[in-house]
């Protein structure tokens, strides 16, 4: 998501030659190593990525929707993670790359920020229940700098009850700093 971490090297032409097959595993194993929440499992998903692309796993496929889809394959049989993907979208890579002035910067991370204010940075809900027991409804794992405080005070509303549930059914994952900055509550 969500810091996402997103690799952004994509064209709309199709097929794949061997050196972007080296190059989106490089990057993904790179990225994996420098975000994921359990570092040993990012260091065994690029190691089974970069096993698969030696024993030439990948060189027999063409379309790089079908490679996006093994890769997400790949990573999850090794992490179990189902927030884990790969997807292939050079359209949104066009978007992406076509804000270059500083104010399209400006306005796409205000926009961002806006929309993870209107959410409350993820934190739906947060409650006392009987018997003492804390509830944390919580979405996302949003961006510590922007969604730092609302952790803070959703963290120390909870500090004294005696017990905490952290209702993560509706979670899409995000920032590992968030998820760091919650389990020190606990």
């Amino acid at each position: 998501m969500f810091q996402t971490t997103e690799v952004l090297a994509q064209d709309i032409d199709t097929g794949l030659t061997s050196k972007q097959i080296s190059v989106v595993i490089d990057s993904i194993g790179n990225k994996l190593k420098a975000n994921y929440i359990f570092p040993e499992v990012a260091d065994k998903m690029a190691e089974k990525i970069e096993d698969n692309e030696q024993k030439g796993f990948y060189k027999l496929i063409d379309d790089p929707r079908d490679f996006a889809n093994k890769l997400t394959e790949d990573l999850r049989s090794v992490s179990k993670d189902k927030h884990i993907r790969v997807i292939y979208d050079p359209e949104r890579i066009m978007e992406f790359n076509q804000r270059v002035t500083a104010e399209d910067s400006i306005k796409f991370l205000n926009n961002y920020v806006a929309n993870l204010k209107k959410n409350n940075f993820g934190f739906k809900e947060v409650k006392i229940l009987g018997g003492n027991i804390g509830y944390l409804d919580l979405r996302s794992f949003s961006d510590v700098e922007y969604a730092g405080e609302t952790a803070t005070a959703a963290m120390n509303f909870l500090s004294n009850t005696d017990a905490i549930i952290i209702d993560l059914r509706n979670n899409g994952g995000g920032s590992p700093a968030m998820i760091q900055i919650i389990t020190s509550y606990l």
